[in-house]
Order: structure tokens, then C-alpha cells, then sequence
């Protein structure tokens, strides 16, 4: 996680309540930043900033997320845009990113886009 990625986490975690932890792993190269469950859901969520207008997913992190959804696990990937005021959020799916060296970014427009985190858990709720 970035300094700018760390800036946007307390705000994350106090949107999101529930049982949330930071994921500090140096063995699996690729896991998700968070480790996110209320009630009987389970999430994994890669927690990114906008760079220049875009959100950059390293080959290691598509290939973990890959490999978790295919196996019925669920990762979101959320994206602070600090220029434009917005966060992006999109749930992971292997089509929907695009590899260009050294990077993977989304190609499809994010599953839903919301100007503070206290708005993210209701729209999860409603996917």
C-alpha cells in the first residue's frame, strides 16, 4: 500500500464497519490489501489511488484475484480519485482489465462510482 493508499484506509475502514483487517503479507506476493466480512459476507479488496487518471493492478495482484474468483471467493477493487472527488469501485472479473506492460487497468467502466465511503457498503449491499 502507497502513502496515498494509506491516507485513504482509516476512512475505508470506519465507512465499512464490520470485522476489517489490513492484510501486511510478504510471503504471497499479489494478496489483496483488506480482508473485509459483515454478516455472512467475505470480501477481498485491493485498495488503490488514481494515477493520472488511471488505476494500475500489478500481474501479481490480477493473478491472486483471479485465482480467488474462480474459486467462488469475491474481490473489489476500490480506487480513491483525489483530483476528481470520487471513489471507484469495481468488482473483480478477469475480462474487465486490460495488460499493458508492466500493468493490468480496467477497461469497463467501475461496477459503481461514489463521492464518500460511507456509500460504498449500502451499493455492495445491493449488487
Amino acid at each position: 500500500m502507497n502513502a496515498r493508499e494509506s491516507l485513504f484506509y482509516p476512512a475505508l475502514r470506519a465507512a465499512l464497519g464490520g470485522h476489517f483487517v489490513r492484510v501486511e503479507n510478504t510471503i504471497g506476493r499479489g494478496t489483496p490489501d483488506v480482508w473485509w466480512s459483515f454478516g455472512s459476507h467475505h470480501y477481498w479488496i485491493e485498495v488503490k489511488v488514481f494515477e493520472n487518471g488511471i488505476v494500475k493492478i500489478r500481474p501479481e495482484q490480477m493473478a491472486w484475484m483471479t485465482k480467488e474468483s474462480s474459486n467462488g471467493g469475491t474481490c473489489f477493487i476500490i480506487a480513491k480519485n483525489y483530483e476528481e472527488k470520487y471513489i471507484a469501485v469495481w468488482k473483480f472479473a478477469y475480462h474487465a482489465f486490460a495488460f499493458k506492460k508492466p500493468y493490468h487497468y480496467p477497461i469497463y467502466a467501475p461496477t459503481f462510482t461514489v463521492t464518500r465511503p460511507s456509500q460504498i457498503k449500502p451499493a455492495i449491499n445491493n449488487l
